[in-house]
């Protein structure tokens, strides 16, 4: 960190005296710090001797009759560089127990020319290439002949072989002792590139050969003692299919180990399942009670499973694996024994064994309108930093629409690279016993989200961190809610991460008390070596948005509800043609989950005009968003009307005369004359300006003609209407008993004066 600032402090000053610091096309040896090794010895930027030069500030080596050991070349700077090899003559280089060329991972190797390249390890390890750690590799025209090397190349990018021949020679590792009378087979694959592998229909020649201490009464295997068979690829790539002519690719393979040595690998997804505390590998989800899986769309659906620990390996080129998940379901990792031979395997297999739901080799996104379960249990993905294969496992698990539920919590929850949350709800309840350290008093709690170089990214969704249920006052709790680890960076060479990203989204941490050792919910540690974590809280970045909600609280009950109108809300619909037919337009709230975060109801979504779709929160949520969409007229569907003029028609209390008929679209709004009583003893009526009579829609404009007259038992009279025309003797003029009439109040002046001639009506 030091030197680092010393550097930023030298460019910064650099710039202020107007030198500009990066210049755009003169490469010298300063711009990128390039260091150069031959034969393990440093050399002078400008160095040449017996057949060999070096000039860094043209990034280039040129061999010319070159006999001697590997070449090393190594850039310090964050920038990718290009440097080239140009081979001319005749030339050999020797593994020594080595690579023959290595590079670090921000150099693109360039060999050229049309010479000769010999690559011999002589006194080889188990473990060498002839091209190791570069980014990209183009070989465009020299001619490579390797022999006594497991791998030809191993890097993190593409291999590209633009115009040349190779010819590779590998030996065939053979186990030194026997198990039931077999001798294990294990190679490694021949070309490694993380990206792609382009060989553009030119020749390669691979033979494969025994070693001297094969002897043809072996028995040879690529099964191990798990019963777990290992295959091994000539061309291996993670993200994309090799392009390979295979016309131009000859191979030649022993006969026993035919099988076990591949060209590459299928597109395939496989699975593994503990069932009955036993592992199953390569098993068909579809014969799995509450599992189906969709091949073409790469889709796992759950859907009523309960049962343990699912291992997902794409052992293809990086797919994002979908799992829908449908009603409820559980998977339960108590019961299973962590110390049995298989679950031991298992660990070894796919790295962090407790990860109940793991994804090997591909991405994965939780989705769907159900519940996923986890009991002291993991969500995650192979847990490995040794080689390339560092460069195969950055899965990142997305969370999108599902809820995922966290009890008993034996670890942490998402143990990932990368972690995503788009909608959905995460809930983690702490509430099993931890074994404490003896010495303080003191336990360390798993994080929610665990994640590497891939970052964090929340940007909606809710995610609730529950302590409640860690009563034990006399412990001291250690919280980290959220860790971003970066990877060791004497590996990589550099700080490669991305950050945390917090928005449109709620963070709800709930039972942080006294003996609870908490600062903030985001921490960031650097992993130095293989076996020292160490903590730089200051450097991490945490991008935390305007619409993040990061609440505390005591108890579930203390959360400080959420007005859900922080968050936008859609209908997948807002203009409908008129059938008859009630109108639901499906609701989304950026993040949210009907029936968990809130609920919907709608109000006139029937007819033509303006409905309404009303959202409340519900949960951690509350407020309400009303949404309108519209419902027009269709001409296609000729009017359909109610009871004609004339007609007599009665809702609960009142009988009406049809004025003018109404239409079942409601573009036309029928009217009603109130002309009686449908209860003769009523004593009680409201007379409201709109009535709603078998499904249609009708105005009252007025009282015909001794309506009430005869009404002996009638006291209270209601008229809501502003307007409302009255016929002649509604009510008996003289004589009976008296009658309150309540209208508006606006109105009472009107009504008085309509009422005048009438000795028992009270007007209020």
């Amino acid at each position: 960190m030091f030197k680092k600032g010393l550097m930023i402090i030298f460019w910064g000053l650099l710039m202020l005296c107007g030198i500009n610091a990066i210049p755009e096309t003169v490469y010298a040896s300063d711009d990128y710090d390039i260091t150069v090794f031959i034969g393990g010895k440093e050399v002078s930027d400008y160095y040449e001797e017996d057949n060999i030069s070096v000039n860094v500030d043209n990034r280039e080596i040129i061999l010319n009759g070159y006999e001697g050991w590997d070449i090393d070349i190594y850039t310090n700077l964050d920038k990718t560089c290009t440097f080239t090899i140009r081979v001319n003559g005749k030339n050999e280089i020797y593994g020594a127990g080595g690579n023959a060329i290595s590079c670090d991972n921000d150099i693109d190797l360039k060999i050229v020319g049309n010479g000769v390249l010999n690559c011999t390890g002589k006194s080889t390890s188990y473990d060498v290439s002839v091209i190791y750690g570069a980014r990209n590799v183009e070989i465009d025209g020299p001619t490579i002949n390797s022999d006594l090397f497991m791998r030809f190349c191993e890097i993190i990018g593409k291999f590209v072989l633009k115009n040349g021949t190779l010819n590779i020679k590998s030996e065939i590792n053979i186990s030194n002792y026997e198990n039931n009378g077999k001798r294990f087979v294990f190679t490694k694959n021949l070309f490694v590139a993380i990206d792609s592998i382009e060989l553009n229909d030119n020749k390669v020649n691979i033979s494969y050969y025994y070693p001297e201490k094969y002897t043809e009464d072996m028995i040879l295997t690529n099964e191990t003692s798990t019963g777990h068979k290992e295959y091994y690829y000539m061309f291996y790539t993670c993200h994309h299919e090799p392009e390979i002519n295979s016309k131009n690719v000859t191979v030649n393979i022993p006969d026993k180990v035919k099988d076990f040595i591949l060209l590459k690998k299928e597109n395939k997804v496989q699975f593994s399942f503990v069932k009955e505390g036993k592992l199953y590998q390569t098993y068909n989800p579809n014969e799995i009670k509450g599992l189906s899986w969709d091949d073409k769309n790469k889709t796992l659906t759950m859907n009523g499973y309960n049962g343990s620990w699912i291992g997902i390996g794409c052992y293809s080129y990086h797919n994002n694996i979908s799992i829908n998940v449908k009603g409820k379901n559980v998977i339960n990792e108590t019961e299973i024994d962590y110390f049995a031979n298989d679950r031991i395997y298992l660990a070894f297999a796919f790295g962090e064994y407790q990860n109940s739901l793991h994804f090997d080799q591909c991405d994965g996104t939780i989705k769907g309108d159900g519940e996923l379960k986890i009991i002291s249990g993991s969500i995650g993905n192979r847990e490995t930093r040794d080689s390339y294969y560092y460069y195969t496992i950055q899965s990142i698990v997305t969370i999108d629409g599902a809820s995922v539920v966290f009890e008993k919590m034996l670890n942490n929850s998402f143990h990932v690279d990368g972690f995503v949350m788009k909608s959905g709800n995460v809930t983690v309840n702490y509430n099993r016993d931890y074994s404490k350290n003896e010495y303080d008093n003191s336990v360390w709690l798993g994080s929610v989200i665990y994640a590497k170089e891939k970052g964090v990214k929340i940007n909606g969704g809710t995610l609730v961190v529950s302590y409640e249920k860690l009563a034990d006052t006399n412990i001291s709790y250690y919280i980290n809610p959220i860790i971003l680890e970066n990877v060791n960076e004497d590996f990589i060479g550099k700080n490669q991460y991305e950050p945390i990203d917090i928005d449109n989204c709620s963070i709800i941490i709930i039972g942080i008390d006294k003996n609870m050792n908490f600062d903030k919910p985001f921490s960031y540690n650097i992993d130095y070596s293989d076996d020292e974590i160490g903590y730089e809280g200051d450097d991490l970045k945490v991008n935390i948005g305007s619409n993040a909600h990061i609440v505390y609280a005591k108890t579930s009950k203390d959360v400080s509800r959420i007005d859900i109108k922080n968050f936008k809300a859609t209908l997948d619909c807002t203009e409908y043609l008129y059938d008859g037919k009630a109108k639901t337009p499906k609701v989304n709230v950026a993040g949210l989950v009907e029936g968990i975060n809130y609920t919907v109801t709608y109000s006139n979504n029937i007819k033509v005009g303006t409905g309404v779709a009303i959202v409340k929160g519900i949960g951690f949520y509350d407020g309400t968003i009303n949404l309108s969409f519209n419902i027009k007229a269709n001409s296609s569907i000729a009017k359909k009307y109610g009871p004609k003029k004339g007609s007599i028609i009665y809702d609960k209390v009142l009988k009406y005369k049809v004025v003018r008929a109404a239409s079942e679209d409601g573009t036309v709004i029928g009217k009603l004359s109130v002309i009686g009583l449908k209860k003769k003893n009523a004593k009680k009526i409201t007379i409201k300006p709109t009535v709603k009579i078998g499904g249609f829609d009708y105005k009252v404009v007025s009282i015909k003609n001794k309506a009430f007259y005869k009404s002996k038992k009638l006291k209270k009279v209601v008229i809501k209407a502003k307007k409302l025309k009255l016929g002649k003797k509604v009510f008996a003029e003289k004589g009976g008993k008296k009658i309150k009439i309540f209208v508006p109040k606006k109105l009472k002046k009107k009504y008085k004066k309509l009422f005048k001639k009438y000795k028992n009506i009270v007007v209020k």
